[in-house]
């Protein structure tokens, strides 16, 4: 999966990273899961993207408004 990430990162491909995490997603036992909890998502994509070492902005304030992660 570590592989797939930064296959993305490469490409820039937002249907790649959309498997990834998906597939990320999988490993969840569904006790844990709150899928109507969208920080639950947002605190995922923020660990992963650190553990791999890839500077990640999250709740960035824009001219456009907010971005969930940069």
């Amino acid at each position: 999966m570590q592989n797939e990430i930064i296959l993305f990162i490469k490409s820039k491909d937002p249907d790649k990273l959309k498997d990834v995490f998906h597939k990320a997603y999988h490993f969840i036992p569904n006790d844990l899961w709150q899928k109507e909890n969208e920080q639950n998502y947002h605190a995922l994509v923020h660990l992963i993207f650190s553990l791999l070492g890839v500077y990640i902005f999250s709740e960035a304030q824009t001219h456009k408004g907010r971005t969930d992660s940069m």
